[in-house]
């Protein structure tokens, strides 16, 4: 990622990252506080998501605020391990304004 493309610094037109793989490296609030002053084409925010694929579920309310501001989507990477044979996602993160890419690790 380029020094001048942070989180909490997004440039026009970019999606904000956020992963929830690293708690406490950063605030997810003020990423999001960054991605409300950040203009977006057609007033569309973007997001893409880092999270781990069994911890989709308790991150609810996070992915719940992020599709609040609409109209939002949002992508979630989610990282898993091999031996798992499905992945739980909630509502929030359903098409067409969501998605989910399971990957190993």
């Amino acid at each position: 990622m380029s020094a001048r493309v942070l989180p909490e610094r997004p440039l026009p037109g970019h999606a904000v990252c956020l992963d929830l793989r690293t708690a406490g490296a950063y605030d997810p609030d003020a990423v999001v506080r960054a991605a409300l002053d950040a203009p977006q084409p057609g007033g569309e925010r973007r997001f893409l998501v880092l999270d781990e694929a069994d911890r989709l579920v308790s991150h609810q309310l996070l992915y719940e605020r992020l599709s609040s501001y609409g109209p939002a989507r949002v992508v979630c990477l989610a990282v898993g391990v091999r031996g798992e044979r499905s992945v739980r996602r909630t509502l929030t993160l359903r098409p067409p304004a969501a998605g989910v890419l399971w990957v190993f690790d």
